[in-house]
């Protein structure tokens, strides 16, 4: 993934963020999947990991488990507030120093339902997320910060990204093979569903003590070099996949009331909604606007997503119960 366009996700929360850093940003608290995982899958046993060439190629410290050549938007966001990267959780670095930097909780194909991801390995679904950040607020934080107050205090200016549901579409509702979802709900249904659940899972984050945050929409799916490869093995020249676009756009449709609803109905909160899917169809459809060349960015992508798509087929043929669908879990750029 390009590290330029990453930076206009960022810019997208400028209006939010710098009115938070007047008032000095904690720490960042990092929900999601690969699009944020920065090692937390390193030591499971599992496919989905970035943990080795050439993902971190352009990354001071190589290959750390960012599904990137680089940053990720967390990465960008800690910069821009002048604050530490938060360590991922399940990492070395999670216990080290003795003030709290936040935390990254994302594990690359991690849904919003536990299911998600399954086929490939153990994952940190969005619950496990929660339940590690509660975790965090009950005996990681006294640890650190003497006082109920101070607690209070840290959270409540602190920042949390949150960025999770594709893998919901792409590897569970649109895999039947391995999921029963699209035969239980219709795209309506389903969509709703998420939408309650990662409602849930916020308002949990906001009574341990969050107070702002940072939500994005699910990107265009349709769009993932592997995707469209898959769709094109007979010669046809597809983009993107709109039937799997379309799916995530009923997703993306019913976040942002339900962002709304939340801000109305937390005191004291403040929700940052980000349009993700049109910013990134947008690269995808005219990438030189952005100084992008797609074509060369999507070969090394593709062979990578390719790669652990087969293992996945694979392994999926010597599964004889019920399994999950999975992510293919390299970046969509």
């Amino acid at each position: 993934m390009a590290t330029k366009p990453l930076s206009f996700l960022v810019l997208l929360c400028i209006s939010f963020l710098t009115k938070s850093k007047a008032e000095h940003v904690a720490a960042l608290y990092v929900f999601g999947d690969s699009d944020l995982d920065n090692g937390n899958n390193n030591q499971k046993p599992t496919l989905a990991k970035a943990n080795y060439p050439p993902y971190g190629i352009d990354y001071p410290e190589g290959a750390t488990g960012r599904f990137s050549n680089g940053f990720t938007i967390a990465d960008y966001l800690a910069e821009f507030l002048d604050i530490c990267q938060p360590p991922a959780f399940m990492g070395p670095m999670a216990t080290a120093g003795k003030r709290p930097r936040g935390y990254d909780y994302a594990s690359a194909s991690a849904g919003i339902l536990p299911e998600t991801g399954t086929i490939v390995g153990p994952n940190l679904n969005l619950t496990e997320q929660v339940r590690l950040f509660r975790k965090t607020v009950e005996t990681i934080l006294p640890q650190r910060l003497k006082t109920p107050e101070a607690i209070s205090r840290h959270l409540s200016s602190s920042v949390f990204l949150v960025s999770i549901g594709g893998n919901d579409y792409s590897t569970n509702y649109l895999l039947p093979q391995f999921s029963n979802s699209s035969r239980l709900y219709n795209p309506d249904q389903f969509a709703e569903l998420l939408i309650n659940q990662l409602g849930n899972h916020l308002q949990e984050m906001y009574r341990l003590g969050g107070r702002n945050f940072v939500v994005f929409e699910i990107g265009p799916i349709g769009c993932l070099p592997s995707t469209v490869a898959l769709q094109n093995i007979n010669g046809t020249k597809t983009q993107c996949v709109e039937k799997q676009n379309d799916l995530v756009s009923i997703f993306n449709a019913k976040l942002a009331p339900k962002i709304n609803h939340l801000t109305s109905s937390l005191q004291h909160s403040t929700f940052v909604l980000v349009k993700t899917f049109d910013l990134l169809l947008g690269l995808v459809e005219n990438p030189s606007r952005y100084g992008l060349k797609i074509r060369e960015t999507r070969v090394v992508l593709l062979a990578i997503q390719l790669e652990l798509a087969f293992r996945i087929i694979d392994r999926a043929r010597t599964e004889t119960a019920m399994c999950f669908g999975t992510e293919l879990t390299t970046p969509m750029l």
